[in-house]
């Protein structure tokens, strides 16, 4: 059993150093970064070009943009992209994800800064302490470690800089594209909290909500300072957060592990991505 099962792991590690190391498709005429309220992990279908465990889909938000305007989409947005992996790779043997910008590109889309200062990993890691039995043995491992708040603390105050230099580089490496920050989508409410369905305490709850609005800060701030658009998803999605009647979000539901292609908690659904990406087509359009 542990040679099957260390056999499975080396073909597993050799899969994702192919795949990040594959160059990017597309022509780059439109450069989507960020993570996986970029990504779009659960949203159907799987995009055929991501990596295994980017859990990209091939209907969020950048893939309906390019669309709408008749763009060829370089997706290089990942599921657990930091802004750090988004300027200077790591992630999952991947380069630069603005490596993907060309200067010819015409337009740039960031969504990031959330896994930088653990809002959504301790929503999972929180959740998870609370019934873990909701997941499976792969996801427990992937994802039920929380950070402390000393650790949270010191990341918020570097993700604002980290989101301006993307902004910075994306500018100076495409001097013609529009650059447009997208925050996150909305999961909690602005008041109250839903136990059912999202497991964790009421100061867990307010917790993360302040990092949420920190976040929302930092990316407008980011927007300003670099001169680029600002679409906010979070204000477009509100009212549709996990507790509410119509909800926008995934509630406490993971695929069967990292490997498989689906859900994940707290993450945009379909309906949210097609919002998104008609408003950014719209700002870029009335530009």
């Amino acid at each position: 059993m542990l040679v099957v099962t260390l056999v499975a792991a080396a073909a597993l590690i050799a899969v994702v150093f192919y795949q990040g190391k594959r160059t990017p498709t597309g022509n780059a005429d439109y450069v989507a970064l960020g993570s996986s309220f970029g990504a779009g992990p659960g949203v159907p279908d799987r995009d055929p070009t991501s990596p295994t465990l980017c859990i990209r889909s091939d209907e969020n938000y950048a893939h309906q943009l390019a669309a709408l305007r008749h763009l060829d989409l370089t997706d290089v947005t990942c599921s657990g992209a930091t802004s750090e992996n988004v300027l200077h790779g790591g992630q999952y043997f991947q380069p630069p994800q603005i490596d993907a910008i060309r200067d010819t590109t015409k337009l740039i889309t960031i969504t990031a800064g959330g896994n930088d200062i653990f809002y959504l990993p301790n929503l999972f890691a929180w959740s998870c302490a609370s019934e873990p039995e909701r997941l499976s043995l792969a996801w427990r491992a992937a994802v039920c470690d929380a950070k402390p708040d000393d650790e949270v603390n010191k990341a918020l105050q570097q993700v604002g800089q980290t989101l301006q230099a993307i902004g910075v580089e994306a500018h100076k490496r495409a001097p013609n594209a529009t650059v447009v920050y997208v925050d996150y989508t909305t999961v909690l409410p602005e008041t109250g909290y839903c136990p059912d369905k999202l497991p964790i305490t009421n100061a867990q709850f307010d917790r993360a909500r302040a990092l949420a609005q920190a976040l929302v800060a930092k990316t407008a701030d980011a927007a300003r300072a670099t001169n680029s658009l600002l679409v906010s998803a979070a204000d477009l999605t509100r009212g549709h957060d996990v507790c509410s009647a119509d909800p926008w979000v995934y509630g406490y539901t993971f695929s069967e592990s990292p490997a498989n292609y689906g859900p994940m908690a707290y993450h945009p659904k379909k309906r949210a991505m097609t919002t998104i990406a008609q408003a950014i087509n719209a700002a870029i359009t009335q530009r």
